[in-house]
């Protein structure tokens, strides 16, 4: 009997051999169109953002330009990048109270519910949850004051005006008061100690930023004079002139140390130009805009600037109201890479600020002093 069914026996073997062979041929390409359904059922999404604690966020593919978004419920000012890769940081125009938005989700963070007595302006450490907080009162006057908001602690930095703080978040530079009427260029490190005074003079200083780490640019005045000097002066105290004579001159300096400078020539002109610091080269930009609108992508190649829409803008400060149009330019030729959409229908652009990733960007709008978003 049993040799009756060993026949079929043989057969069942063969067709399982068969059958396994078959199902190790297709077990792969299940598994490939089990990865691709499983991708495409996700949006079609792949991890492109990265976090500064090397976590990632996945984003869409092809992700539509967010445009114009709001982040910001009251009047702002302070508007920085903040410690993550995509977000900037900002205070509370009437209370100090500061927050980060995060610009890929829009998500807000309180750092600071505190209101803050007396607070005019704040300007971040980089790096830090820190900033020196510009406060005035009847008694003690303008004073800068140093917080770390996650200890809680602080200083006070007598006699300063005019503060900057270095790109890495380790050195600042001020102006104090000097003999004689004249003023001092001083340099510190962030917590005041290891102080020095770099520069004397009698000019006056109307604002200032760090090169890098080994100078200081800035715009000054002569008295009695209405025009403006832009200088560079090393930690050594040298100084050098990069413009001189010009009108409502602003600038803006980017990581690689290239700059900026928008003024008024003798004409009336208004001139929008890239200074080199070091080869005193300057090629000018035919985009009519000011300094105080316009923000360096991380690379130095290129600009996010908002460009007044009436060309015969007066020269007043960049602080006045007008409708800009949102544009990124190639900073070595000055031309115009593309508009960026807003949902606005006007739109004043101050103090933008580009995203480490260099793909996001947001700034103040003269006209509600509220932080907008945007990416391109």
């Amino acid at each position: 009997m049993f040799l009756g069914q060993q026949p079929n026996l043989l057969s069942q073997r063969s067709s399982l051999r068969r059958s396994t062979f078959l199902l190790l041929l297709v077990i792969p390409f299940v598994a490939l169109a089990v990865i691709v359904g499983a991708f495409l059922g996700n949006g079609g999404t792949a991890t492109i953002a990265e976090h500064v604690d090397g976590s990632s966020t996945p984003e869409p593919r092809d992700a539509p330009r967010v445009v114009d978004t709001l982040l910001s419920d009251t009047a702002a000012t302070g508007l920085a990048p903040g410690l993550s890769r995509d977000s900037v940081r900002w205070f509370d125009v009437q209370s100090g109270r500061a927050y980060e938005g995060d610009l890929r989700t829009g998500v807000i963070r309180t750092i600071s519910d505190i209101a803050v007595p007396g607070f005019t302006d704040g300007i971040w450490v980089p790096g830090a949850e820190q900033a020196f907080l510009i406060i005035e009162d009847a008694r003690s006057g303008r004073r800068y004051q140093l917080y770390d908001y996650r200890t809680g602690s602080g200083h006070t930095l007598e006699n300063a005006d005019h503060l900057a703080v270095s790109s890495n978040g380790s050195r600042i530079a001020y102006i104090g008061p000097g003999t004689d009427s004249g003023t001092v260029l001083r340099v510190a490190d962030v917590d005041g100690s290891d102080e020095r005074t770099i520069l004397r003079t009698r000019l006056g200083v109307t604002d200032m930023a760090w090169k890098g780490e080994q100078a200081i640019i800035l715009t000054v005045w002569r008295t009695g004079t209405s025009s403006t000097d832009l200088v560079v002066v090393s930690l050594d105290g040298d100084i050098a002139t990069l413009l001189s004579n010009k009108q409502n001159l602003e600038f803006t300096i980017s990581r690689q140390g290239s700059v900026l400078a928008t003024y008024f020539d003798q004409s009336a002109k208004r001139v929008v130009a890239v200074l080199d610091p070091s080869t005193l080269l300057q090629r000018t930009m035919s985009e009519q805009t000011s300094a105080r609108k316009c923000a360096w992508a991380p690379d130095g190649a290129s600009l996010v600037c908002g460009i007044p829409q009436d060309a015969s803008v007066s020269q007043g400060s960049a602080l006045a109201a007008t409708n800009d149009t949102l544009a990124s330019i190639d900073a070595g030729s000055g031309v115009l890479i593309d508009t960026i959409p807003t949902h606005e229908d006007r739109v004043g652009v101050y103090s933008p600020v580009i995203s480490s990733s260099g793909t996001r960007a947001a700034f103040i709008d003269l006209f509600d002093r509220r932080v907008h978003m945007v990416s391109f």
